[in-house]
């Protein structure tokens, strides 16, 4: 089971499979609803939102490149914040109940 899970999260970061909804360079201060969003902070420290999605919405968050820490901020999140600190730092969640929940996490939730 994990290898498969491990071989789609793979996909989806490597942006192998056609037809998903994929967000790139996030750096306008909001995450939008893709399924997969790219986080590339070259620029520096940056504060990132991320709005409520539909109940069961997947979302993968990967940072692509670390010039600073990325920190986002969910409207409803059972956690307060995701910190990317790093390349290839990752966050997998879904929309429940009204608020995003963390599934897995490499990025830290606080």
């Amino acid at each position: 089971m994990f290898e498969a899970a491990n071989l789609l999260l793979t996909k989806l970061v490597t942006q192998e499979l056609g037809g998903v909804p994929v967000e790139y360079d996030d750096t306008t201060g909001t995450i939008g609803n893709e399924l997969v969003s790219f986080i590339d902070s070259t620029t520096g420290a940056q504060a990132l939102g991320m709005a409520n999605a539909r109940e069961g919405q997947l979302k993968l968050i990967y940072m692509l490149t670390d010039g600073g820490n990325s920190v986002v901020t969910p409207s409803a999140f059972i956690s307060s914040t995701i910190t990317f600190d790093d390349a290839a730092d990752l966050w997998l969640g879904v929309f429940l109940n009204g608020e995003w929940k963390t599934i897995y996490a490499t990025a830290t939730v606080a």
